[in-house]
């Protein structure tokens, strides 16, 4: 038995067949509201080099916060801080300027070198920084995260500059960290630690402890302290029978002994650096990236009390270190 015809009527039939009534171009994929705040949130990084000389690989650096300080802009975490200074002596490369920053449209071509404040949930590590590399002649990208800090350089580097490293990578960081966690204001750790204000109420105090979290694990320092951290949200005993201060002084007596070590080794030597005399290092742009960080916060906070009374010559060294890449005044 074949198929059934139905007859269609001659007016629903002419109605069907004046479709389509009209067509419409596509719809624009472009938000300009996010430019706009993506734009806010980014900076571009000066090159020493003529344009034609630059490097195939563009980046763009992820960080948490950044913050003015004279005429450059600085990111307010040590580890960011740190490979903001490492970009730079890699690819000769000067510090976004406040003028720089504020220029219109200036991340809306990506054939630049930029950071970019992001949120600590931007990797699955939940840490910053991140480094994306895009290269120009064969359209790859590359994300580079938990970052290594001494990268492919760690075989060139000599015994004693190894060894000021890991004072800088375990120590020193287990002090900041520890001080940042528990010894700043809930606004002090927001101002490091987030580009924007969380929201206020009971998601405020959710996304505080959250981003607290995620920082105690960023370079195992959770492993490393793992009582303190188990009392990350607790102010009672913790195992073992000791106090969360007991433990933070600790840490802050073996900080302030290897910063005391940092000072007198730049108060006592001649030299401009840690290791020579008018030739930076690796653990020069870790110590001035640490100094530089402490110094933004807080008076009252505990470790930039102590850097500011007891470390004058580790100061002094930082603005040398970041003299080198601020760009000249035009």
């Amino acid at each position: 038995m074949g198929p059934i015809s139905i007859p269609v009527p001659s007016a629903v039939r002419s109605i069907f067949n004046t479709f389509p009534l009209q067509t419409y171009p596509p719809t624009d994929n472009t938000d300009d509201r996010r430019q706009k705040t993506i734009d806010a949130r980014t900076f571009s990084f000066q090159s020493l080099v003529e344009k034609e000389q630059q490097q195939t690989d563009i980046f763009a650096l992820g960080v948490y916060n950044v913050y003015q300080h004279k005429s450059v802009v600085l990111t307010t975490d040590p580890e960011c801080q740190y490979f903001q200074f490492l970009v730079c002596h890699r690819n000769s490369l000067r510090f976004p300027t406040s003028s720089s920053a504020s220029s219109p449209l200036r991340s809306s071509s990506e054939t630049v070198n930029r950071m970019i404040t992001l949120s600590h949930q931007a990797t699955f590590q939940r840490a910053l920084p991140i480094l994306i590399e895009d290269n120009k002649r064969t359209s790859k990208r590359r994300i580079l995260v938990s970052l290594d800090p001494l990268g492919t350089e760690t075989t060139t580097l000599n015994e004693e500059d190894k060894i000021l490293m890991h004072l800088l990578d375990s120590i020193l960081y287990n002090y900041w960290t520890s001080q940042l966690l528990f010894c700043t204001t809930a606004s002090q750790f927001t101002q490091v630690m987030c580009y924007e204000s969380p929201a206020s109420g009971i998601m405020d105090q959710y996304s505080l402890t959250q981003a607290k979290i995620a920082l105690s694990n960023r370079n195992s320092f959770s492993i490393r302290n793992t009582k303190l951290c188990k009392g990350l949200s607790l102010s009672l005993l913790l195992p073992g029978g000791q106090t969360r201060q007991e433990l933070l002084d600790m840490l802050q007596e073996r900080g302030q002994r290897t910063l005391t070590q940092f000072e007198g080794k730049m108060s006592h030597e001649k030299n401009k650096f840690l290791l020579h005399h008018d030739k930076v290092s690796l653990s020069d742009l870790k110590l001035a990236s640490y100094i530089l960080c402490i110094l933004h916060l807080e008076d009252h906070t505990p470790i930039k009390s102590f850097v500011v009374e007891h470390c004058p010559s580790l100061i002094e060294h930082s603005h040398r270190v970041l003299a080198l890449y601020t760009p000249l005044d035009k």
